[in-house]
C-alpha cells in the first residue's frame, strides 16, 4: 500500500533541492565571526588615533584642517575592508571544499556581483564625502551601503543575511541623524553586529 504521505514527503525534497541550488551555500559563520572581530579591532584602532570614541565638531574640525589624522584613520579603513574580505573568502573556500562544492559557480557569482556592486557605489561615494571634507556622515554612509549591499546579495543566500542587512541599514540611517555616535554605531555594526550574525550562522548551518 503507497504511503499517503510519500507525495508530500517528495515535494518537500524537491524544495529543498530548489532551494538550495538557488543558494550560495558556501557562506561561512566563521567569516562573519572573524570579520566581526577584526572590526571591533579597528574600531578600536580609530578610537586611539582620534583620542575619542565621540565624534563631536572639535574632531570634525580636526580632520579637516589636518591630512595626518585623515590618512591613518582612512588606512584603517581600508586594511579592515580587505582583511574582513580576505578572511571571508578564506573561511568560505574551507567550508565549500569541506562538502565537496565549487565555490565559484552561478550563485555565487550572482551573490558576488549584487554584493560588490552597492560596496563599490558606497566606496565612491564614501571617498567624496571624504574629498569634501563631510566627515560627519562617512561612517553613516558606511552602514549604509553595507546594509544595502546585504540586502542586495541576500536573495542569493540564507534570509539572515537579508536581516542583517536590515540591521546594518538603520544602523547607518541612525548615524546620519546621530553624527555623534556615528564611530560608536559603525563599531557596533561592522564589529558586534557582524560577529554576531556570523555565530548565528555557525550555530544554525555548520555546527
Amino acid at each position: 500500500m503507497q504511503d499517503p504521505d510519500q507525495p508530500v514527503d517528495q515535494i518537500e525534497q524537491i524544495h529543498s533541492i530548489m532551494t538550495r541550488s538557488a543558494t550560495f551555500v558556501s557562506l561561512s559563520g566563521l567569516s562573519g565571526v572573524s570579520a566581526g572581530i577584526i572590526g571591533l579591532v579597528a574600531f578600536r584602532f580609530i578610537c586611539r588615533i582620534l583620542d575619542t570614541v565621540w565624534l563631536s565638531e572639535e574632531v570634525f574640525i580636526a580632520l579637516r584642517q589636518s591630512p595626518d589624522l585623515v590618512r591613518p584613520v582612512t588606512g584603517v579603513f581600508f586594511l579592515t575592508l580587505v582583511s574582513a574580505l580576505a578572511v571571508a573568502f578564506i573561511f568560505t573556500l574551507r567550508r565549500a571544499k569541506r562538502h565537496g562544492k565549487e565555490l565559484w559557480n552561478m550563485v555565487s557569482r550572482r551573490f558576488a556581483i549584487h554584493l560588490a556592486l552597492p560596496l563599490l557605489a558606497g566606496g565612491v561615494f564614501v571617498a567624496a564625502l571624504a574629498r569634501l571634507g563631510m566627515y560627519e556622515l562617512v561612517c553613516s554612509a558606511m552602514l549604509v551601503f553595507f546594509g544595502l549591499a546585504l540586502i542586495s546579495a541576500g536573495k542569493y543566500s540564507f534570509s539572515e543575511t537579508i536581516v542583517f542587512g536590515v540591521v546594518e541599514l538603520v544602523l547607518g540611517l541612525l548615524a546620519a541623524f546621530w553624527v555623534g555616535a556615528g564611530l560608536i554605531l559603525w563599531g557596533v555594526g561592522f564589529g558586534v553586529v557582524t560577529a554576531a550574525y556570523g555565530v548565528i550562522m555557525y550555530l544554525q548551518y555548520e555546527r
